[in-house]
């Protein structure tokens, strides 16, 4: 038996950013969790994830469900970023480690918030956009790099999606799988440099909007990026709007010297 039973629950938000890519669902398997309880505004979507779950409780307002339960760790899944802020700083308040969706916060503040509250109060934040890395498929592929199976890598080449959210929102929605990836083959950064167009001219101030979720300010329909590794290593990202091959594009080359 686990040493320690982990008490686990989620916040859900139906019609404002769900559960994610199933948040609510990563407890299942783990002998040392139980999944106690769900929080969710709609009755419906708290219904269908009470199920889904096998909750022992359901809460409509996660406020109440973190003041009257004992809980250890809390899934905030909605993708929208518009309550991260408050869900997450609510989650710390209580005393829970919180494994939340990505992206992670609307702007650089909210992020430094959250972030300063958990070590404040000695807890972690895992953010949905590192899971990538612990896959089996990407640790044997790691394996087999550190082995230098393909010589010592010397470029990585990324790239999003490349749908309708092409650019700006592409980057900050899908270029966080990659840009993890990448640090974790390459290390980490020195300096770096980006083009950042709209309608093929360079982008202003004006050109900031909304993205097609509750995002934070995005700009840009053409990404092109340049990072400088201090490992010597080049890696770069584009993403460009309504691309052909939209689901062939997304993901990333590791160039090697063999």
């Amino acid at each position: 038996m686990p040493d320690k039973i982990y008490r686990a629950s989620a916040i859900g938000r139906t019609g404002g950013g769900g559960y994610g890519y199933g948040l609510h669902l990563a407890y299942q398997g783990l002998e040392n969790v139980q999944f106690i309880v769900v929080a969710d505004e709609d009755d419906v979507g708290r219904e269908k994830a009470s199920v889904e779950t096998s909750a022992r409780r359901a809460y409509a307002d996660y406020h109440q469900m973190l003041a009257a339960e004992d809980l250890d760790i809390v899934s905030v899944c909605p993708r929208w970023l518009d309550q991260r802020l408050e869900m997450v700083l609510a989650c710390v308040d209580a005393g829970c480690h919180v494994h939340c969706e990505k992206p992670f916060a609307i702007s650089l503040a909210d992020g430094d918030a959250m972030v300063n509250a958990a070590e404040r109060a000695g807890l972690k934040i895992a953010v949905g956009h590192f899971q990538g890395v612990y896959m089996p498929g990407m640790q044997l592929l790691k394996r087999l790099v550190d082995e230098g199976r393909i010589g010592q890598i010397q470029a990585i080449y990324s790239h999003g999606k490349q749908d309708h959210r092409g650019g700006g929102e592409d980057m900050m929605d899908l270029g966080t799988h990659l840009f993890n990836l990448m640090l974790y083959f390459a290390g980490d950064v020195a300096w770096m440099f980006a083009h950042v167009t709209h309608e093929g001219r360079d982008i202003t101030p004006e050109d900031a909007h909304e993205g097609t979720e509750p995002l934070g300010l995005l700009a840009g329909d053409c990404i092109n990026s340049y990072y400088a590794f201090k490992s010597g290593v080049s890696g770069f990202f584009d993403s460009r709007k309504d691309q052909v091959g939209v689901n062939r594009r997304y993901g990333m080359e590791i160039v090697g010297s063999k």
